[in-house]
């Protein structure tokens, strides 16, 4: 490894450790490289594809461990002489598009405002920022010496929306790449990695153009390094990781789906060989972790270390056994990163060790705590696992639920968050399936949303993910999708959701044949009916901006938004109308 790579990496290498042998619901960082396991031939493979083409697309379904696979695997990998032709010294770049949705947080938040405080920050809650603006972003934070610059980051936003862009922008600014002193900036390879690159294809970056120009830009860099005779000449390479089930939506880019036809990988499932690895080594190799730590920073009178940590073989056997059952499942693999952290988390509880701390033993009376939540450590012995009981799937549930029981006993700290939950994940209603979205963080409310999801809920293993990494655009989201299927309250509020969406669409649909058919009254809502729609809360749902915006955008993906503004038009005059009429028909009855 050379001089030149250890000096660009021995500081943040040196500043962060691993808490623990397991992320939870998070995928693995580049800083947890030697705690993943069972991937060995996976991230051979995919540093192969890379070679060939300087592209690579790495698909699987949602759980499948791309981000993991890349962040851990691929980029530990590259610079350790992965591609010996161009050496060792590579700069990563990840970052995900993002969506463009409207998504402030919740009314029960937005309420405790004052009238001045919002009129102050308004303006900033409009600020319209792009996937390709984001990216700009994390390119000079994480690629360029010196402060922000506002009008760098235009230049470069400029650069990257014409052909060629992504190596017209290392050829402009090569020269500022943040390297050490008396480093040829020759000898530098740029990794652009675009995680959930599906976000691009999301109903909020549809009509952005900016959206369209960065798929363009992922397209013309496999054509033109394609044409290159030798991979040492490249600069620049990228890795996009995407969910499998969008391959549809790149085929309308053909020269996207050419790009994947040619240079892809599939992440395949372990197998139980592998699923043993990824339990047992992790807690081996953090041990040695902390054993070196303790040595490099002579903590002779520090606590004592174990020499090793016994795993009960039941325990290793039953999360191997739960997992293969959860084959077919996408969330099977997140699933047992969380159980392994909150088995992790109970061991170290029962011997009374800090976060980041080591124990002794991790036994069969932690797995059942992992399953059963955190409360049964302090309920006395429990009784053992059932044998149809699938210790993955339980532990979310159980776990997420106790941990909501605990931080909000107040009814109105629950409306609170439950609000906020409402605007975390929706259901697709074309697809069915579960999907997550980004809330705004805003100054207005940002004092709030750190109330009610810190230091439980978006702590350093949580179930939220609070991304200040942009701290001009700071959003929270859920770690993972399979927190969305696996916590049967949230799941249960986005398929009610879904529900009132689908009501609402019936309403729009009363609504159009009573436009069409010259607003004749016998068309207008009957008294039973409108109630029905008041007892589900569609009129009053329809009122609130937030909600109309989220309806209209789920509307538009479903291909039936043809006039935003005539639409809302005839939805409000249909209900008027129809509670005008409805009174009227009161009124005679007295």
């Amino acid at each position: 490894m050379s001089a030149a790579h250890d000096s660009a990496t021995a500081a943040s290498q040196a500043t962060r450790e691993p808490l623990g042998p397991f992320p939870g619901l998070r995928p693995f960082l580049e800083h947890e490289e030697l705690l993943i396991y069972g991937r060995e031939a996976q991230v051979d493979g995919l540093v192969h594809c890379l070679a060939q083409s300087c592209f690579v697309a790495v698909l699987g379904g949602s759980g499948s461990g791309k981000s993991s696979l890349v962040r851990a695997g691929v980029v530990p990998h590259l610079r350790q002489y992965g591609i010996p032709e161009v050496g060792d010294l590579w700069l990563p770049v990840v970052f995900t598009p993002g969506t463009n949705a409207a998504n402030p947080a919740p009314a029960e938040l937005a309420a405790s405002m004052s009238a001045s405080t919002r009129a102050s920050s308004g303006s900033s809650m409009g600020t319209r920022r792009t996937a390709l603006t984001r990216l700009v972003w994390r390119l000079e934070k994480d690629w360029l010496r010196g402060p922000p610059d506002p009008q760098r980051r235009e230049d470069m936003a400029q650069i990257l929306r014409r052909p060629g862009g992504f190596g017209r922008l290392v050829d402009a600014y090569s020269s500022d790449l943040a390297l050490p002193v008396g480093v040829e900036t020759s000898q530098a390879r740029i990794l652009l990695v675009i995680d959930q690159f599906e976000e691009l294809f999301d109903r909020s970056n549809l009509d952005d153009p900016d959206a369209r120009l960065l798929i363009e830009r992922v397209i013309d860099h496999f054509h033109t390094a394609a044409r290159l005779d030798n991979v040492s000449r490249q600069r620049c390479f990228v890795v996009l990781t995407m969910r499998s089930e969008h391959l549809n939506d790149c085929a309308a880019y053909p020269g996207l789906a050419d790009a994947i036809n040619r240079s892809s990988y599939l992440v395949s499932r372990l197998e139980e060989a592998d699923l043993r690895e990824a339990i047992v080594r992790p807690v081996e190799r953090f041990l040695r972790l902390r054993q070196r730590q303790q040595r490099r920073q002579k903590q002779a009178g520090g606590p004592a270390l174990p020499e090793a940590i016994d795993i009960d073989a039941t325990v290793v056997d039953r999360l191997v056994a739960d997992t293969e059952r959860l084959a077919h499942n996408p969330d099977h693999l997140p699933l047992l990163q969380h159980a392994l952290a909150r088995t992790w988390a109970a061991a170290l509880y029962r011997e009374q060790q800090p976060t980041g701390g080591l124990p002794q033993r991790i036994t069969r009376s932690d797995l059942i705590v992992a399953v059963r939540g955190p409360m049964s450590a302090e309920e006395g012995p429990q009784p053992d696992l059932a044998d149809d009981e699938n210790t993955l799937m339980l532990s979310l549930q159980h776990c997420a639920e106790a941990m909501y029981l605990r931080c909000f006993a107040t009814q109105e700290r629950q409306d609170a968050f439950t609000a906020l939950l409402e605007r975390l994940a929706y259901k697709d209603p074309r697809t069915g399936t579960y999907n997550q979205q980004r809330v705004n963080v805003t100054p207005d409310n940002r004092a709030q949303l750190e109330a009610l999801v810190f230091p439980d809920f978006a702590d350093e293993g949580g179930y939220l993910y609070w991304d200040d990494d942009n701290p001009e655009q700071i959003t929270l989201k859920v770690q993972h999708e399979a927190f969305i299927r696996g916590w049967s309250r949230l799941r249960h509020l986005a398929d009610l959701g879904a529900t009132r969406f689908q009501r609402w669409m019936q309403m729009l649909d009363a609504a159009r044949q009573w436009q069409a058919g010259h607003r004749q009254a016998q068309d207008l809502l009957t008294e039973r009916a409108l109630t029905r729609l008041e007892d589900d809360g569609i009129p009053t749902a329809w009122a609130d901006p937030r909600q109309r915006t989220q309806w209209l955008g789920l509307l538009g993906h479903l291909d039936q938004l043809s006039d935003p503004a005539e639409l809302t038009q005839c939805c409000d005059q249909f209900l008027s109308a129809s509670k005008t009429a409805i009174d009227a028909e009161k009124k005679a009855r007295a």
